[in-house]
């Protein structure tokens, strides 16, 4: 889901104009580094030690996540997809 949206906020800014290129990348790694953060966090509250645990029952509870995050990463790299190829198609190179 992270790197769906890391390619959904750069590959959207990157293509929109052929100058500053280089502000697309710092821009993305933001949400890129908030996700990363509340998911690491997220094991050390009370009652959600099991996002974090290998056991049978709680791989179970895991596989919807899974399902979600693979889901969401095909759309928004799909989305990503469309929307910088309609960006760069704007571009006057």
């Amino acid at each position: 889901m992270l790197y769906g949206a890391f390619n959904l906020v750069f590959f959207t800014r990157f293509y929109r104009t052929a100058y500053q290129a280089g502000t697309s990348f710092p821009i993305a790694l933001l949400p890129l580094t908030l996700g990363i953060a509340a998911m690491e966090a997220a094991v050390h509250f009370p009652g959600m030690g099991w996002l974090d645990s290998v056991a049978g029952p709680d791989l179970v509870r895991q596989f919807p996540i899974l399902l979600l995050g693979v889901l969401v990463y095909i759309a928004s790299n799909l989305l990503a997809c469309r929307l910088g190829e309609r960006n760069f198609s704007r571009v006057d190179l």
